[in-house]
């Protein structure tokens, strides 16, 4: 795993996102979140969510460019039987878990401050999409009765260089209690570097597929913790 992000690391050049790229980046993401922290549920797949299946979509195209940068925004959602929000809530704070729930995707995730409803942590992904990426980020997390908020504005790569395969990550998470159990919703925005010239080949896959594929892998085990933690796991 190592070996091939040292050969990726000394193909692809470090690199980090222009004044230009951030003013863009922070004047979506203000817009998005505008909309995402008062909204319910955008995805009304109630049906299909029901019987255990997990609905994942792009909000748009999925991708828009940005000026040396790439925007993604997915949105997905889950059903849980037989749980509470309070729960849901009391488990995805359990970060210092996170390493096991997660896994292979989260490494690993340590609280570095707690004061009531707002966590710091830091958290270590490995992503692998034809190359092994290893990133450590530091989010800043907000809970509220119905979700939470999350923004991840530092990551690099296990070499603490910037490759720009992750630049910005914000998350939100919504609630919502049926009589059975929660609907879960999670929209996820991020900002990449674009695809170098000429290293499509490498890059390119990486940056494209991730986003939705990260989201599915995120849902599925979120679902999964929180069934077996109620004792009505089933295999899937």
């Amino acid at each position: 795993m190592l070996a091939m992000l040292i050969v990726v690391a000394g193909v692809i050049p470090t690199t980090s996102p222009s004044a230009q790229t951030l003013r863009e980046w922070q004047a979506h993401s203000a817009q998005i979140e505008q909309r995402a922290l008062h909204s319910g549920r955008v995805l009304h797949s109630d049906d299909l969510v029901r019987r255990g299946e997990l609905v994942v979509e792009p909000v748009g195209t999925g991708t828009e460019k940005l000026s040396g940068g790439l925007l993604h925004h997915w949105i997905g959602a889950a059903f849980v039987p037989g749980v509470g929000v309070a729960e849901v809530a009391r488990a995805m704070q359990r970060y210092d878990q996170y390493g096991r729930w997660y896994a292979p995707d989260v490494q690993g995730a340590k609280v570095l401050a707690h004061d009531g409803d707002r966590y710091r942590v830091e958290m270590r992904f490995r992503e692998e999409k034809g190359i092994t990426v290893m990133l450590d980020g530091v989010a800043e997390v907000r809970w509220s009765g119905q979700g939470s908020v999350s923004h991840m504005d530092e990551v690099r790569d296990e070499s603490g260089e910037d490759h720009g395969f992750l630049w910005r990550m914000n998350t939100y998470w919504r609630f919502e209690q049926a009589s059975d159990g929660v609907f879960l919703e999670c929209e996820v925005v991020t900002l990449t570097r674009d695809v170098p010239r000429g290293l499509g080949w490498a890059v390119g896959p990486y940056l494209s597929s991730v986003p939705k594929e990260s989201l599915q892998f995120t849902l599925d085990k979120t679902r999964k913790m929180l069934e077996a933690k109620n004792g009505n796991s089933n295999p899937r």
